[in-house]
């Protein structure tokens, strides 16, 4: 097998680990995660200006690409809160709040395996155009994914958090309007006596 074709499949079984690592669905980890050794594909040199640059080029699309999806559902969250309130709550209107946030969850899924995507091909690309890389990009993938399942994990939370607030004050509203409901009835119900 060549350096080149070593590096080419060693990045791609880095890929399927981390998709697998963000994957929050209900037994997507029947078996235990085993990340791939991979063999020294070429040993830290000295980098060109340029060949750094390009290093350096996926840490920094990394971050703005996370910055980007964290600004999305955050807007997106907060559209679907106003409509929320807007309507007035309600059964309906309730459940399709909901909704919309088990959606978000899938569509960051979806979302977080093609930045991977995206940055596992750029960074093969980059290894391939610039072979003394391909130590570096191995080393700094690993930091990439890091970020990358992190932020996941951050956002996956974040809008599970949200939906089990959620329905939790739901409940605890209902069981108060109730509450206050019949206190009130008995306190009518008792002015005259």
């Amino acid at each position: 097998m060549t350096t080149q074709t070593t590096f080419v499949t060693t990045m791609n079984a880095l890929r399927e680990f981390h998709k697998a690592s963000c994957d929050h669905t209900p037994g997507a980890r029947r078996q235990a995660l085993v990340k791939p050794v991979y063999p020294t594909v070429s040993a830290l040199t000295s980098l060109t200006p340029e060949e750094t640059a390009a290093v350096e080029g996926l840490k920094e699309d990394s971050q703005r690409n996370g910055a980007v999806n964290t600004n999305e559902i955050q807007n997106q969250i907060t559209a679907d809160t106003e409509r929320l309130k807007e309507s007035g709550g309600g059964d309906a209107a309730s459940e399709e709040f909901r909704k919309r946030m088990e959606e978000k969850r899938a569509a960051q899924k979806e979302s977080s395996n093609k930045m991977i995507d995206d940055m596992f091909d750029k960074a093969i690309d980059i290894g391939e155009k610039y072979p003394a890389t391909q130590g570096a990009i191995l080393s700094v993938s690993d930091q990439i994914m890091a970020f990358f399942s992190k932020l996941y994990n951050e956002i996956y939370f974040w809008v599970s958090n949200i939906v089990e607030q959620f329905v939790e004050w739901v409940k605890n509203a209902l069981e108060n309007i109730k509450d206050t409901a019949r206190r009130i009835v008995d306190w009518i119900s008792n002015w005259f006596k």
